[in-house]
């Protein structure tokens, strides 16, 4: 955070992705790395004193690496992300959160579909939990 309500992160994710059992073998990689606004809505959404929940947004740009029989069906696309994120603070260092993220890709639509079988250029939503260590501490928490 860099002011009180406004801050940014820098947000990387990864996932391997592949088929049920029920449908035809694939598996894929599928990489992100997005630059979000953070803002501060605990005095929107108060909870407790000890949550905090926050909002972000930003642009990406995603890259999904289809392996075995696909893999020469690479594709790179922008996306954009947009989430909740609910923060428990353990102490002014440490605190245990949940985050529920919405991923859109700009990816292309593969014509025919055969083409693209195996590969990966959709949409996401995610859930995370996590814990987050602040080295400066609570910088804001009196404000």
């Amino acid at each position: 955070m860099f002011k009180p309500v406004l801050g940014a992160k820098l947000d990387y994710g990864f996932s391997r992705i592949s088929n049920e059992a029920a449908f035809n073998d694939f598996k894929l990689n599928y990489s992100r790395l997005n630059l979000q606004l953070v803002y501060d809505a605990s005095r929107i959404l108060p909870l407790s004193n000890r949550i905090g929940t926050f909002l972000h947004a930003g642009p990406g740009f995603t890259m999904v690496n289809p392996l075995g029989n696909y893999g020469n069906n690479d594709v790179s696309f922008l996306n954009t992300m947009g989430g909740i994120e609910f923060h428990y603070g353990i102490s002014d260092r440490l605190t245990l959160y949940l985050d529920g993220s919405y991923i859109f890709g700009f990816g292309k639509a593969f014509n025919p579909v055969s083409t693209g079988f195996g590969a990966f250029n959709g949409n996401l939503l995610t859930v995370t939990f996590g814990a987050s260590i602040s080295l400066s501490g609570c910088y804001f928490c009196g404000d």
